[in-house]
């Protein structure tokens, strides 16, 4: 998929060269550019781990494997079966809603729309719609809840909650995080709280995987062992880098004085993040809550660039964007991308 990766980077490019005015923000290019990334993603075939499993749910909504999935989605597929559609609608339909979302939270919350947007992609956030559907769908209902949250509009905030939650169980975490990103922390504190997550990470997980996860067992939802996926990062330097990045946030972002608590409450979110990340770094399901918390940094970045004198900026910016745009491109280096168009 590298050259979609390409497209989609000179995509970005184009429309933030040409909507270059942030007094009068061209909100129907914004616009365009999320629908480019829906169809792309929206009329991919066989790509995505759980690709197969999203078509046997659509093709056989009564098995076996939608006692896993919330009823949201059985009733999405039930609607599209029954309107005599094939399993590529529920794809677009989902990538639509996806993008949808995502959009309204980086348009209503970030200062820097395309920066916010290029990290969405280079943060490895973007490609994994096509592996997480429901979960990525959650994500994105967070982050435009948590918009309305800034703005003290409890009522949507409310409602996009709940309807995380029956996107994808697992936003219950996402709101436990964002309710605790509201409480002040030192910046030692948080600094130690990553760093001891670093070094003791596998001793935390085997006593959550003790504790913890019998729990799902009760409740019938996301039962995994440990060894029934590997750790989905090839050498483990990814976990460093976040380390780094990490660190460098929490020490640049809390001399921030402009919009202090927003800032703060993004950092605190993207650190919880990466502490989960650290802790679940070989047990992929639980892993992937770590994406709850870091998401927020594609909102907190252009507050973190802002912080640099703009020489240092530049450059801050360039080695951020080579080193995870590397570890993208890596990643999907062997991803094929199909598509097709067969709706009926």
């Amino acid at each position: 998929m590298i050259w979609i990766l390409i497209l989609i980077l000179c995509a970005i490019g184009i429309c933030s060269a040409i909507d270059n005015n942030p007094e009068k923000p061209n909100h129907w290019l914004r616009i365009s550019l999320f629908i480019l990334l829906a169809f792309i993603i929206g009329i991919r075939h066989k790509v995505g781990i759980d690709y197969d499993v999203y078509v046997e749910l659509f093709e056989r909504p009564n098995s076996y494997r939608a006692g896993f999935v919330e009823p949201l989605w059985i009733w999405l597929n039930k609607t599209l079966a029954g309107l005599s559609y094939r399993p590529r609608m529920f794809f677009v339909v989902s990538a639509a809603y996806t993008m949808f979302a995502f959009y309204k939270g980086i348009e209503k919350d970030s200062r820097a729309f395309y920066i916010s947007t290029l990290f969405f992609v280079l943060f490895g956030f973007y490609f994994e719609t096509a592996n997480t559907v429901r979960q990525c769908a959650a994500m994105g209902t967070l982050m435009w809840g948590y918009s309305y949250l800034v703005e003290k509009r409890w009522i949507p905030a409310l409602l996009l909650g709940f309807l995380s939650i029956n996107l994808h169980l697992s936003a219950i975490f996402g709101v436990i995080l964002i309710a605790v990103s509201y409480i002040k922390i030192n910046r030692w504190i948080l600094f130690s709280l990553l760093m001891a997550t670093m070094v003791f990470g596998s001793m935390l997980m085997e006593f959550a995987m003790n504790v913890m996860f019998p729990i799902l067992g009760t409740i019938n939802k996301y039962q995994y062992e440990v060894d029934q996926f590997d750790a989905g990062v090839s050498s483990g330097v990814l976990k460093y880098v976040y380390g780094v990045l990490g660190t460098i946030m929490i020490f640049a972002c809390t001399d921030i004085r402009e919009d202090r608590s927003e800032v703060l409450r993004l950092l605190n979110l993207t650190i919880y993040g990466l502490c989960v990340y650290n802790t679940f770094y070989v047990f992929q399901p639980a892993r992937r809550l770590y994406t709850y918390g870091f998401m927020f940094s594609i909102l907190l970045m252009p507050h973190f660039l802002s912080y640099f004198q703009p020489k240092v900026r530049y450059g801050v910016a360039t080695v951020i964007t080579a080193i995870f745009l590397f570890f993208l491109a890596k990643s999907n280096l062997e991803v094929a991308y199909n598509y097709d168009f067969i709706f009926l």
